[in-house]
């Protein structure tokens, strides 16, 4: 399976990013990860993501820190 970076996309959740072909958004990894989740765990935690999409939207948290800070702190 090929993965890409989280894509901006109109939904239920706004314009936030989410990890292409899935409904969850980076914010919601980025929360884990600064609650202690490793990859793996958060892999573990969801079931519906490989950990190639999680890394993925990881590289996005931190490539974008304030903007999804900013979501973070909503």
């Amino acid at each position: 399976m090929a993965w890409s970076l989280p894509q901006l996309r109109d939904s239920v959740l706004g314009d936030r990013p989410v990890i292409t072909g899935t409904r969850v958004s980076v914010q919601r990894v980025a929360a884990w990860y600064k609650m202690g989740l490793n990859a793996e765990a958060i892999v573990e935690r969801m079931g519906n993501l490989n950990l190639a999409q999680v890394y993925a939207a990881l590289t996005y948290y931190h490539a974008n820190r304030a903007e999804i800070e900013g979501y973070l702190s909503n």
